[in-house]
């Protein structure tokens, strides 16, 4: 590798004044010209000591926030430059003071920014091309950068804020010094690590003037702890209130009753934690030791109290509401009409749609109702003396004063002697010379601790620092927490409250999930050039094809505060249904732009890395969220392979029946899909090269995929020898609805293991196809038969059954979908479609029916996965009603624990000003029974692919093939598809060779020895080695 004692070019600011008229390099007139470091260096050392020396302690003092240090910096210099004796006989005499400060400013940043770059290692990228023309001349930069590196290093050190990717991106990586691509990395980690605390600060502001800092995790952790003992004491006073009040309780006992305890106590507890972020702010911000922090009771009493009185008020006006809903909803349906010929069936159940329709439409009404009036009570809009049943202030403030001497008693810290000492000790401070008010001294300690945690919850933020591919091979797992990225812990495991799995985590050994998890985060990427210029172009064009968003609002927009301004109920309601599709559009745009970003970030970048974990079943995803392979069409559209290979003979073949497949032919045999191609060959051709002009491309579900395959597939035909040609595509072959080929296996059912194509047939199986057969033929003799109670229904759902129907069901019932989910897909399949016209009734009761059949037209035809589903719920029943979480641990030695917890009573307090959550551990919270059951079956499935998935990774890389996967989707170059499709099988044959059902149950039976596991069920005659001839299992 050549090492290159050269210069580096950065871009000057946009906001660089353009008047310069002195013979000073007139790079900064444009924004796109490049200042070099060597004349930098050459009229710094021209420049008086003094000059420079103020210069850089002004943008040393005044460098951080980043985003604002700019404007702060030049008037300073500016101030400098007044002395003129500074700039007498120099390039700069005869210019404004503020050229001048602009121009010292951008060259002490970029020879600052040069020079640690000599200090860590230069990638090739970071040269500009023009800079080479000058490398030839001998140019005594040595001595300037040093001189200066010693002067600004230690101080500006931080200047690596600066570093993003080289400036022409990293084209040969494998030729790079690798400590120099390993640095760059950890500064790309480090400078998104950074935008995230500048992000959390942002947030942290934010959250303080809207006072609601007592968000923040750090504060709800106290929250949490305290909250039970005051709690206690609340409903201590509320019982006592009830049954006897006292001569002091006289006064308020009827409201501090009205409002549940739960309620008061977050409301003091609240209020009393703004009290003391004010203090931990004040302690990181101005290091103060705070000996006496001190909260006065009366203000913290009188600022508990007036949140009392807004909460009573509001539950007082939200009673009044719903009692007025209640009346609306019958008047609604008063009002319905009737016809009278209909029968008594069609009576009942046009009342039952009145009904619904009427409680929506209140409904929504009352939602809006409330949020105006909880906003208008918060915002004090609202005037207490209107209201006859408002708290009185004098009685608001004596419950506040109860709470505070509560809050006394209940809230301690244990300090670093493990002892509880009390956080508030009470005192008296003299205000006057006679007067005293009583104080609370706050413990010192506490506020450290606090002020300390409300700084670690920048984690919250902390995902932006892994939102970014990595340029360097990502570490190694070792741990549950180390892996993946270099400068933050990761968590192997994906999911909220891992506590329980991560602890069985740590007790297993997991070094071949690590192995295999190194093994796909490896895997070279690199951004497809020709596909990202499309995107460009479609993008600057105004989007609107191809999935790619709009990139401008029609010219309907609307406010949201026209939303007063509607006349009905029906124009209201269209009002904000086109608000929520310009809200959904906003989103699709940030979306699409972050992925686009992304990508341009790193298109100049040959090789880039997707480090990635697992969620608690054991599939594996990517860990940068914006880009990655297993994002939409056009993500996977972005990415290609950064290795090549040479297709070969069986390598074109399968390039071409990937472009069937991404054309949406993959129901079709393997010669008709290559011959859909030929057929259709010259439009291909046209996409490929003019893909603006020619848009037949957009048009298809995959249409990014489908574009980069016709690109590669037309440069391979042109190319002179097709077979020579290197091809950077993944190639997938995708399961047919996995988790039935996994039942199937699991149950060895004959018909099952026929329509999702474990055994050879001469064209793929569609099982979506089949059951919508099924579907269509009961249709059909209920349609014949008048005596049936479907008849009427069946009639008008005659010759309508189509595969996309019954596709979403087929599809989740192996993952126990229920009757309402299914009836709540086929719905909207039946409303997207338009059959039986916009009748909201008659759609509804077709739902009904049609998700009845078509789920008995699966259990009819998967009797085996059926029955294998129903012991599984049957095993999870029996464990859930120990209050134990089903767990199991996969072939490949990942503990699986089912999170699913139920809330328990306290489990969100919600009043007006805070929503808190009370249980902090869910460990300890209850299980949820009925989620334990019904998510365990898919659960498993899951566990299962996730195996075969890792399985076959391991043979890969024992063969030198790419993989890549998607769950169910496995990946490689064109060349070596026919040896993926040998090895997956052979996985999928090991895999369910073994006792899986039988270790299952052996499992629960040794970890619940006293209870009694249901037999397996029995199993049919299927073959499994039949798999492995099977051409359309994976195709």
């Amino acid at each position: 590798m050549i090492i290159i004692r050269a210069l580096r070019n950065t871009f000057c600011r946009a906001s660089i004044s353009t008047s310069t008229t002195t013979s000073f390099p007139q790079v900064y007139r444009q924004k796109s010209q490049l200042l070099e470091v060597s004349e930098s260096c050459k009229i710094i050392n021209q420049l008086p000591h003094e000059l420079i020396e103020q210069s850089c302690n002004i943008i040393t003092n005044n460098f951080f926030p980043l985003q604002e240090n700019y404007k702060r910096i030049i008037p300073k210099i500016e101030e400098v430059l007044k002395n003129p004796q500074l700039i007498k006989g120099t390039i700069f005499q005869g210019q404004d003071s503020q050229s001048i400060a602009e121009q010292i400013y951008e060259m002490v940043i970029l020879i600052v920014d040069f020079a640690d770059k000599l200090n860590i290692g230069f990638l090739t990228g970071d040269i500009h091309p023009l800079t080479f023309n000058i490398i030839q001349r001998e140019i005594e930069i040595t001595q300037d950068v040093d001189l200066l590196n010693e002067n600004l290093r230690k101080s500006l050190f931080n200047i690596g804020k600066q570093y993003k990717l080289p400036l022409n991106g990293i084209k040969h990586p494998d030729n790079e010094n690798p400590r120099n691509l390993f640095e760059r990395q950890l500064i790309i980690e480090q400078v998104s690590n950074e935008l995230a605390l500048d992000k959390f600060q942002q947030v942290f502001d934010d959250l303080q003037r809207m006072s609601k800092a007592q968000h923040l995790f750090a504060a709800q952790k106290y929250i949490v702890e305290w909250f039970p003992k005051l709690c206690a004491l609340v409903q201590q006073e509320q019982i006592q209130c009830f049954s006897d009040p006292n001569k002091e309780q006289q006064g308020y006992h009827q409201y501090i009753t009205a409002i549940q305890s739960e309620k008061l106590a977050i409301i003091a507890l609240s209020e009393l934690m703004k009290e003391f972020i004010e203090a931990a702010v004040l302690f990181h911000e101005e290091k103060t030791t705070l000996n006496c922090y001190q909260i006065r009771v009366t203000r913290l009493a009188n600022r508990i109290g007036e949140q009392i009185m807004k909460q009573h008020l509001y539950e007082e006006e939200q009673k009044n509401l719903r009692r007025k809903s209640k009346e609306d909803i019958q008047k609604m349906i008063e009002e319905g009409t009737i016809p009278q010929d209909q029968s008594e069936e069609e009576i009942q159940n046009q009342k039952e749609l009145f009904y619904k329709q009427a409680v929506v439409k209140a409904g929504k009404l009352l939602k809006t109702q409330e949020e105006k009036l909880r906003e208008r009570i918060r915002n004090n809009r609202i005037y207490l003396a209107k209201y006859g049943q408002a708290m009185p202030k004098d009685i608001a403030s004596q419950i506040g004063m109860v709470l505070v001497h509560f809050l006394v008693d209940s809230i301690k810290f244990r300090n670093e002697n493990n002892f509880w000492v009390p956080v508030l000790v009470q005192g008296y401070k003299k205000v006057k010379q006679d007067i005293e008010v009583a104080i609370f001294n706050v413990n010192q300690l506490f506020l450290h601790h606090l002020s300390a945690g409300m700084h670690k919850d920048n984690s919250y933020f902390m995902h932006l620092d892994r939102a970014l591919p990595m340029i360097y091979p990502p570490a190694k797992w070792m741990d549950t927490q180390i892996g993946g990225y270099y400068l933050k812990p990761t968590n192997l495991i994906r999911i909220q409250d891992q506590s329980l799995q991560e602890d069985a985590a740590k007790r297993a050994n997991l070094q071949n999930l690590y192995d295999i998890l190194d093994n796909i985060s490896k895997v070279a990427w690199r951004v497809n050039n020709k596909v990202l210029n499309i995107a460009m172009q479609v993008w600057e064009q105004g989007g609107g094809i191809a999935e790619v968003p709009k990139r401008q609002h029609d010219k309907t927009y609307v406010f949201e505060h026209q939303i007063k301004e509607c006349k009905s109920y029906e124009e209201k309601y269209q009002l904000l249904k086109k608000i929520q599709s310009q809200r959904d559009l906003y989103s699709l745009q940030c979306d699409f732009t972050l992925k686009l970003g992304v990508a341009l970030a790193f298109n100049g970048c040959s090789k880039i890395y997707f480090p990635h974990n697992m969620d608690f079943r054991g599939r594996l995803y990517p860990i940068p969220p914006h880009l990655n392979h297993m994002g939409p069409d056009i993500a996977r559209g972005l990415l290609e392979f950064s290795e090549g290979k040479k297709l070969g003979k069986s390598g074109l073949r399968w390039l071409k029946i990937h472009l069937a497949n991404k054309m949406g032919k993959d129901k079709l045999s393997m010669a008709d899909r290559e011959d859909y191609v030929d057929q259709n060959i010259d439009s291909i051709i046209k996409c490929a090269e003019d893909p603006i002009k020619y848009q037949d491309w957009a048009q298809l579900e995959d249409a990014w995929q489908s574009l980069a395959a016709m690109f590669d597939y037309v440069a391979a035909i042109k190319s002179p020898n097709p077979e020579e040609y290197v091809s950077h595509l993944h190639v997938h072959q995708d399961g047919s609805c996995n988790g039935l080929q996994h039942y199937a296996a699991l149950g060895r059912d004959v018909e099952g293991a026929t329509q999702v194509n474990l055994a050879n047939t001469s064209k793929p199986g569609d099982v979506y196809t089949h059951v919508a057969g099924m579907v269509e033929r009961r249709v059909e003799f209920d349609a014949k038969d008048p005596l049936s109670k479907d008849h009427i229904i069946a009639l008008k759902l005659q010759n309508q059954i189509k595969r996309k129907i019954v596709k979403q069901t087929v599809m989740t019932s192996v993952y126990g979908v229920t009757f309402i989910g299914a009836r709540e897909q086929i719905h909207r399949q039946l409303k997207d479609k338009g059959i039986i016209g916009d009748d909201d009734h008659l759609q509804y009761q077709a739902s009904i029916y049609l998700a009845r059949i078509t789920l008995d037209a699966i259990k009819d035809l998967f009797e085996g996965a059926h029955k294998i589903k129903q012991w599984l719920i049957k095993c999870a029943t029996i464990i859930s009603n120990e209050n134990q979480p089903v767990s199991w641990i996969t072939p490949l030695g990942l503990p699986v624990i089912q999170p699913y917890r139920s809330l328990n009573k306290y489990d969100e307090v919600k009043t007006l000003i805070s929503n808190v959550s009370i249980e902090a551990d869910a460990a300890n919270l209850p299980i949820n029974k009925v989620k334990q059951r019904s998510a365990f079956p898919p659960n498993f499935i899951h566990s299962l692919d996730s195996t075969h998935l890792m399985y076959s990774s391991i043979e890969c890389l024992k063969q030198g093939i790419t993989f890549a996967a998607v769950h169910d989707s496995y990946w490689t170059h064109a060349c070596h598809v026919d040896k993926l499709n040998e090895l997956l099988r052979d996985q999928f044959v090991r895999l369910h060779s073994q006792p899986l059902l039988e270790d299952l149950r052996d499992s629960f039976q040794r970890r619940f020895p006293h209870l009694e596991f249901p037999p397996i069920p029995e199993r049919g005659q299927f073959d499994l080695e039949k798999v492995k001839q099977s051409v359309y299992f994976f195709a």
